[in-house]
């Protein structure tokens, strides 16, 4: 269960009512978290998610950081978080 931090720019801190929070993720991939987030901020998954194909929309946009790494673009649902990832959504 990764431990990650979300932040939120934009219309999601408007959805989550906040512009940070920590998340204990019951799951390793991105779309646990989108559906971990859709459960808790009903309006992530219409946000995030393309009907009819399942995959991330291109008007959004979510940004990994991790560890020494350069900050970079997530482009798929089935992309892994690892423990200490920051994820920021705008």
């Amino acid at each position: 269960m990764p431990n990650i931090v979300c932040n939120y720019g934009l219309h999601f801190s408007e959805i989550a009512q906040t512009f940070q929070e920590r998340v204990e993720l019951p799951g390793k991939q991105l779309k646990d978290l989108v559906h971990w987030l859709e459960k808790k901020h009903q309006g992530f998954e219409k946000e995030l998610i393309q009907p009819g194909t399942g995959t991330l929309m291109t008007r959004n946009a979510i940004l990994i950081q991790r560890g020494d790494e350069n900050t970079g673009v997530v482009y798929s649902l089935d992309s892994e978080l690892l423990d200490g990832d920051i994820l920021t959504f705008f």
